[in-house]
């Protein structure tokens, strides 16, 4: 337990991010405490590097999990706009940024150099992406109301071709997230 409210657990080969401070004696006095640091989002990792990606809301980090009883921090990077999810294909990082759209970053020199490579915009679209994930060669994004954005990827992991829009049907309900 974390007195954060978030927690990065070893399960096995992987990990669990949780997000919420859930239980809890609300009238506590260190319970506000636990509101002070970054609640993670999202986390997407690569087994073979042992570096781990992490969104908190604003920023970007860089974890090395090599050792998954004492991860350390290697980068933090605020990113454009509210970046919520995170999945990496191959040398890519692509991030939900709600309001910002899905955004691309090349994963630099040790996984902590990125810089931006592309913005996508899905046909007519003006909604929040609120979630990404994807398998080979496809990723998909959750568009709330709009629908959901499908992007073929190339080896690489960047966009090729244009992303397309299934739209949601009336009454379908809100897309909120992939998992």
């Amino acid at each position: 337990y974390s007195p954060t409210g978030t927690l990065l657990i070893p399960e096995g080969v992987g990990y669990s991010v949780v997000d919420e401070v859930c239980g809890g004696d609300r009238l506590a006095p260190d319970y506000p405490a636990r509101f002070r640091t970054p609640m993670f989002r999202d986390i997407t990792f690569d087994d073979v590097s042992g570096l781990a990606w992490l969104v908190d809301g604003a920023n970007l980090w860089t974890l090395d999990i090599s050792d998954p009883v004492a991860p350390t921090r290697l980068a933090l990077q605020a990113l454009e706009g509210h970046p919520v999810a995170v999945h990496r294909v191959a040398s890519t990082l692509w991030v939900a940024a709600l309001d910002g759209g899905l955004r691309a970053y090349d994963i630099g020199t040790g996984g902590v150099a990125l810089s931006a490579s592309a913005t996508v915009d899905f046909p007519g679209n003006q909604a929040r992406v609120l979630d990404v994930d994807g398998s080979a060669g496809v990723l998909y994004a959750a568009l709330g109301n709009h629908g959901l954005g499908v992007v073929a990827l190339g080896p690489d992991g960047r966009a090729v071709g244009e992303p397309e829009l299934v739209e949601a049907s009336v009454g379908a309900g809100r897309r909120h997230g992939l998992h």
